[in-house]
């Protein structure tokens, strides 16, 4: 595995972990559905 490779890794695995940690605190978030919905259409967004 060349360098670049390596960095096209890291970099995939850690927007992955990124994406996870965000969904879960839109999961655990203590508001309604309807505003989970609208935060969940402003990560899809990003």
């Amino acid at each position: 595995m060349n360098a670049n490779q390596t960095y096209i890794m890291f970099n995939t695995i850690s927007v992955g972990i990124a994406y996870f940690m965000l969904g879960l605190s839109l999961w655990l978030a203590p508001v309604d559905l309807s505003t989970k919905g609208y935060w969940g259409m402003g990560v899809l967004l990003l």
